[in-house]
């Protein structure tokens, strides 16, 4: 949380790196596909952050991706805030990026209408000037944005049990790219089937009983549900 804090992400190679000793992140150059993976990775961890309210959602977010002369990451269109004890200042932001010191010596960032880029400022911490490096990446949301005419909600979507079987309605008519995943309660996936209608059912003898999670698509959008199958 210290404004000289080098901590960055680790992404690591499991099937020639099982012991974790190569952090893909601090090789250089990045491989670019290395780098999108593991930035796909991240959003994917900071939504669930997010959906669990964790205390450390925040310092994951702004934790450098890759850059090891980066202090913290920042992303395109977006409210950040970092822990920084004794700040009171900030000096040489870049267009299209402001600051506010919160309580309990938090910055908040806004980063709207800023480029993708690397940039540093002077900070002003317990009386002293302190060299602060930022790294702004595109918008966070590029792997997981849902579209704006929202076809699919919690609202309409419903599913019932009936002699083993599960059905499930989209409650639309626009059933195109829509797929339902059934889950055990260990994440392993049990069924999976591509949606013809908005009706979609999952016969007893594809699945044992029990509670599972049941998990709509439809193009970037999803949704999870527990049920139990008996």
């Amino acid at each position: 949380a210290e404004a000289k804090n080098t901590a960055i992400d680790g992404f690591y190679n499991l099937k020639s790196d099982s012991l974790e000793l190569t952090n893909l992140l601090k090789v250089s150059p990045i491989p670019q596909l290395e780098k999108d993976k593991a930035q796909e990775l991240k959003v994917l961890l900071l939504r669930w952050l997010k959906k669990v309210n964790s205390p450390y959602y925040y310092s994951v977010k702004s934790r450098p991706l890759g850059r090891l002369n980066a202090n913290y990451t920042l992303y395109q269109n977006d409210i950040a805030k970092i822990k920084i004890p004794g700040i009171t200042n900030l000096s040489g932001l870049p267009s299209g990026v402001s600051y506010t010191i919160l309580t309990n010596d938090t910055l908040q960032l806004t980063t709207s209408a800023s480029t993708a880029s690397m940039f540093s400022v002077n900070a002003t911490i317990n009386g002293g000037i302190s060299l602060v490096r930022f790294e702004v990446l595109p918008a966070l949301e590029m792997f997981s944005s849902i579209p704006a005419n929202n076809e699919l909600s919690q609202n309409n979507l419903t599913f019932s049990v009936d002699s083993g079987t599960l059905n499930v309605n989209l409650g639309t008519d626009h059933f195109v790219n829509s797929s339902a995943q059934l889950y055990n309660l260990e994440g392993k996936l049990i069924v999976e089937k591509e949606f013809q209608s908005n009706l979609l059912a999952i016969t007893s003898s594809e699945l044992p009983k029990g509670y599972f999670l049941l998990r709509i698509n439809k193009n970037q959008q999803s949704f999870t549900r527990k049920v139990f199958i008996h």
